[in-house]
């Protein structure tokens, strides 16, 4: 028997409430009923869902002032950054704006109208090298600034950084806005890292048993890195989230194997993965 999130919690509620009350024979009863802390059936309070986004979770905003307010101000995005990791920032927008919003955000190649994003560095825009020579802040290559702006007299939210690392940060930062519901139509966020290397330390080993690990195997395959998984690209979505910058796959007591010329293939592929 396979059972979801809501019946496995109500499970356990409804066995600790049963402890509980062989417990209370024992004592006085209580002056007054107690409620049971087991949802009753047919209600949504707990929904099925296995975790997997972790805390990239994008459901619906529901509060109607809010949503009012998100929607327009994410109807465009102006991505001015030709490298490679600027798709990252437009799918991740797409798919917040997708989850949240229920709709689409559309490109474009400048700002003309209220409620556009505008992703860029000094050197594609003059509006952010403006915004940059005005803030008395060294950010580094990884700090980014997030501000409500006007834009040729249009109302926008600029995401500016001295490098794409600093604007995918930024752009997970504004994210974040809308995912602790916060208002976004006054933003004036400056950010970055005290620490130029972030990294999370995997205790994974080559046959994919995790030390000291309680939720199942490693998500990597050491048997066959170099092949195509979506798991990858949503992992290293998870630690840009968090502007985590690096990764240990392997356990501390590694085995050799790992070395082996024929692992070189697998690691690339993650590499590659991970700079998208």
């Amino acid at each position: 028997m396979r059972f979801s999130r809501r019946t496995f919690v109500q499970s356990v509620l409804a066995t600790g409430a049963g402890i509980a009350g062989s417990s209370a024979n024992v004592r006085a009863a209580p002056a007054t009923p107690v409620a049971s802390p087991v949802p009753p059936a047919g209600t949504n309070s707990l929904p099925d869902e296995d975790g997997y986004d972790l805390w990239l979770r994008y459901r619906p905003v529901t509060e109607r002032h809010l949503l009012a307010q998100y929607r327009a101000a994410t109807v465009f995005l102006v991505q001015l950054s030709t490298e490679p990791i600027a798709q990252s920032m437009i799918d991740e927008l797409d798919r917040a704006c997708a989850g949240m919003l229920d709709r689409h955000i559309t490109p474009m190649s400048a700002v003309t109208a209220d409620g556009t994003i505008l992703i860029g560095t000094p050197e594609t825009s003059p509006d952010i090298k403006k915004l940059m020579a005005s803030r008395s802040v060294a950010l580094g290559e990884e700090g980014f600034i997030v501000t409500s702006s006007t834009v040729g007299g249009h109302r926008a939210t600029i995401i500016a950084a001295n490098h794409e690392r600093g604007l995918l940060y930024g752009t997970f930062a504004f994210i974040r806005q809308m995912q602790m519901r916060n208002p976004i139509d006054a933003l004036d966020i400056v950010d970055m890292p005290r620490a130029n290397v972030r990294v999370v330390n995997h205790w994974d080993g080559i046959s994919r048993t995790v030390e000291r690990g309680y939720a199942g195997l490693s998500i990597f395959d050491f048997s066959n890195l170099a092949a195509p998984n979506p798991r990858y690209l949503d992992y290293a979505r998870i630690l840009a989230s968090i502007c985590i910058n690096g990764t240990v796959i392997n356990d501390v007591n590694a085995s050799p194997a790992f070395l082996d010329s024929g692992m070189i293939p697998g690691y690339v592929n993650l590499a590659d993965t991970f700079r998208r």
